[in-house]
């Protein structure tokens, strides 16, 4: 008989073997260099590159700019990045980091 932390053990050897399907939602991906995107990035692509099947829904490139990048804002994107799907949706636009400042 096992006891409680072998057969967990066990259990997530089993799970990891798995290929999951995993969905990441968050307001900042690649090619945004600060704020959480890197990591955001890294997770996705991490489980893809371990055999994983994850896709992120995210807003358009918008940080630090304060405005949506040139090339992006269409009401809904589709790309695919170093294997990882990639949904954008538009998303309201702040134009002025101040003013959050000042309502906050």
């Amino acid at each position: 008989m096992e006891d409680g932390a072998s057969s967990g053990r066990a259990k997530w050897r089993r799970i990891l073997k798995t290929s999951l399907k995993i969905t990441i939602m968050g307001m900042h991906y690649t090619p945004e260099l600060t704020g959480n995107a890197p990591y955001t990035t890294a997770l996705a692509e991490g489980l893809v590159t371990i055999g994983h099947s994850a896709r992120v829904i995210t807003a358009h490139p918008h940080y630090p700019e304060w405005r949506i990048r040139e090339g992006y804002g269409r009401f809904t994107s589709h790309e695919n990045i170093n294997g990882v799907p990639v949904t954008r949706l538009r998303h309201y636009e702040v134009f002025n980091a101040a003013t959050i400042a000042l309502t906050a």
